[in-house]
């Protein structure tokens, strides 16, 4: 069995295609198919636009919240050793090295 201190976090690429991966299933399940068109000769169609996305994708922004939440919770309340609570910096790259292994939120 690997050792904790031998696994390596995924970088920001692989993180990123996490999120789009997630939100495209998030889409999938709980997306709504109806679409509406707007006049374009409407001075405040955005804002009209805006406020039906907002309510109409109401499941959606609660789920990209909660799990926001989340990330911040274990960021900045998961202690690892060495390190700070909800370090983001590059480790090894700045305050000379004094948090060599801490690296981006860890």
């Amino acid at each position: 069995m690997l050792p904790l201190e031998r696994i390596e976090i995924l970088g920001v690429l692989q993180r990123l295609a996490l999120c789009y991966f997630f939100t495209a299933i998030i889409v999938l399940f709980i997306g709504n198919n109806n679409t509406t068109s707007s006049s374009s000769d409407d001075n405040t169609s955005w804002v009209n636009d805006l406020k039906k996305s907002v309510f109409r994708y109401w499941l959606q922004w609660l789920c990209v919240i909660l799990l926001m939440i989340i990330w911040l919770l274990i960021t900045f309340l998961v202690n690892a050793d060495g390190c700070p609570k909800g370090y983001l910096g590059p480790g090894g790259k700045h305050h000379h090295g004094k948090y060599e292994n801490c690296t981006g939120g860890h």
